[in-house]
C-alpha cells in the first residue's frame, strides 16, 4: 500500500471532526464555543466510533451535520 493510500485510509470523513480536535493521546476535545471566547472542551476517548461525539454535539449544542462551523453563532442565555 502506498503512502497516498494510507493517507486516504486514515483521513477523518465524519462531519464531527470540524467540531473536535484530537490531542497526542487520542483524546477528542470539543471545540464548540459555548460563550464569548469560552470553548466547551468536553473530552472523549474513542477508538473509531463517532456516535458519542455526534450525540454530544446534538444534545449539548444543538449542532447537526447541516450546520457549518464558520456559520455557527453562539446562543446567548437570557
Amino acid at each position: 500500500m502506498s503512502s497516498e493510500d494510507n493517507k486516504k485510509k486514515n483521513s477523518k470523513k465524519s462531519w464531527v471532526w470540524e467540531w473536535f480536535k484530537t490531542d497526542e493521546n487520542g483524546i477528542h476535545i470539543c471545540q464548540v464555543e459555548v460563550s464569548d471566547g469560552q470553548i466547551c472542551n468536553k473530552n472523549y476517548k474513542t477508538a473509531s466510533s463517532t456516535g458519542n461525539l455526534i450525540n454530544h454535539l446534538i444534545n449539548k449544542h444543538q449542532i447537526n451535520d447541516k450546520i457549518i462551523k464558520k456559520d455557527y453563532v453562539v446562543k446567548k442565555k437570557l
